[in-house]
């Protein structure tokens, strides 16, 4: 086993975990006495957040790892699974609405947004990629994550959502974790 293998069996495993919790909420989050367009747009989202980063992971495999390296690297993960798990619990108080639900989690998950932003942008130049993170996408995704913990309006955060999806849609998503073939 490589010293790539062994590394992205860790964050593999973190990653899986959150992906699991997200699969879990797909049915409840769509029923229709509890469905919210904006929670379901954010777990369609951080679905596509856990493969991409996964997905990433290959633009690792000529680093030259240590434990200050690694650790960094799991933070991606970690925040990711936290936001998973986070979209997915409904608390005893919100039980009947995930809308109320994500206004609850609302400034934490996106705090977690823009450490996403800074992990990205860090990691291209702590692990020695020669491809640099794409500026552009990752500054909308973090102005996206500002103007959600800006305000609370419903029809701000639908819109909000609705842009991070497109960004990932159009390609913009995928760009940040392009991957070249060997």
């Amino acid at each position: 086993m490589t010293q790539f293998e062994f590394i992205t069996v860790a964050i593999s495993i973190v990653l899986a975990l959150g992906v699991s919790r997200l699969l879990d909420v797909f049915g409840p989050a769509l029923r229709p006495d509890q469905r919210s367009w904006i929670h379901f747009g954010w777990v369609v989202h951080k679905f596509f957040n856990h493969l991409l980063w996964w997905w990433s992971l290959w633009l690792l495999r000529e680093t030259r790892w240590n434990l200050g390296l690694f650790m960094f690297e799991m933070v991606g993960p970690v925040v990711l699974y936290l936001q998973a798990t986070a979209l997915a619990t409904p608390s005893e108080r919100t039980r009947a609405s995930w809308e109320d639900r994500f206004f609850e989690i609302r400034l934490p998950f996106f705090a977690g947004n823009l450490v996403l932003v800074l992990v990205i942008l860090g990691a291209s130049h702590a692990a020695d990629i020669a491809q640099e993170a794409p500026l552009i996408p990752l500054a909308l995704l973090g102005t996206l994550a500002l103007a959600g913990l800006a305000t609370r309006d419903a029809r701000a955060h639908a819109l909000i959502v609705a842009m991070a999806l497109s960004i990932q849609v159009a390609g913009l998503g995928g760009a940040v974790f392009e991957t070249q073939a060997p």
